[in-house]
């Protein structure tokens, strides 16, 4: 890790309500992947405990964060061995400006991400 590398909070992670080693995890895949549908997170868990935390939770919050639709998770396969990759997924409301932070739905962040 060099000395000038960082994490970007924005304030559209609040208001998905992510806080914590959740919003740090959300947060630096969300760096990788903010450019488009093809850009994947490659990095391990290992790379992302650096920045957050412990291992275990890491990969607690990656399970919290796709369950609850905020990363994608895809599977694949080098040489023979499994890895996974990961992309952020920004509810359709947050983008267009229309969640307030509430629990209006406006952000679709309580179902249909």
């Amino acid at each position: 890790m060099n000395n000038d590398n960082y994490i970007k909070i924005y304030a559209f992670m609040r208001k998905m309500g992510l806080s914590g080693v959740k919003r740090d995890v959300y947060a630096l895949i969300y760096g990788f992947t903010k450019k488009g549908k093809n850009e994947w997170f490659n990095g391990s868990s290992g790379y992302i405990a650096e920045w957050t935390g412990s291992k275990r939770s890491v990969l607690d919050a990656l399970k919290e964060l796709t369950t609850d639709g905020f990363l994608i998770k895809e599977d694949y396969y080098k040489n023979g061995t499994k890895f996974c990759r990961y992309r952020a997924v920004v509810p359709e409301g947050i983008k267009s400006g229309k969640c307030k932070g509430c629990e209006c739905n406006a952000c679709g962040k309580f179902g249909g991400l």
